[in-house]
């Protein structure tokens, strides 16, 4: 058995997924999902950070994920708009995102003991939007890097 995707049990492990112990994204500010203090810690500009670290998906919006993809979103218009980015070299994005992902699983109980709970089994982040460097795509495909899978079999192997 593998963990082929972040959905229904193992939907924690997104870094969509809103936090019940918010993390301090590197502009002090206390952010909900993984993928907030991720974006926001890319940038040089502090308040570029901070309008990421506070990005919210509309309340009329339903989907789980809506906040995360908010903060993400508003990143991306950064990076377009030719923002100065802190971490540049795929090196580099990999040691951040393994630190963000460290603080969420040392802030939040319930995901140190589900990432636990997956034992040895092989942990694949995967999607449909063809992200082949953090994930794999489509899932069970074998074709991306899974980077996010990795840091979480690391972060694994090193609380256990």
């Amino acid at each position: 058995m593998a963990v082929e995707r972040f959905r229904g049990e193992f939907f924690p492990f997104s870094n969509m997924y809103t936090m019940p112990n918010w993390i301090e994204a590197d502009c002090g500010v206390l952010v909900p999902t993984s993928e907030h203090a991720y974006m926001a810690n890319r940038f040089l500009d502090m308040q570029l950070q901070l309008a990421i670290a506070a990005a919210r998906g509309l309340p009329e919006e339903t989907e789980i994920y809506k906040d995360g993809n908010a903060a993400k979103k508003l990143a991306h218009e950064f990076i377009t708009a030719g923002a100065e980015l802190v971490v540049k070299d795929d090196i580099a994005r990999v040691g951040l995102m393994k630190r963000v992902v460290l603080a969420k699983v040392e802030a939040n109980d319930q995901v140190r003991e589900l990432l636990l709970k997956t034992g040895e089994v092989k942990i694949e982040e995967g999607n449909t939007w063809e992200d082949t460097f953090w994930g794999i795509s489509p899932p069970g495909s074998g074709n991306g890097q899974n980077h996010l899978g990795k840091i979480l079999m690391q972060i694994r192997k090193e609380i256990a």
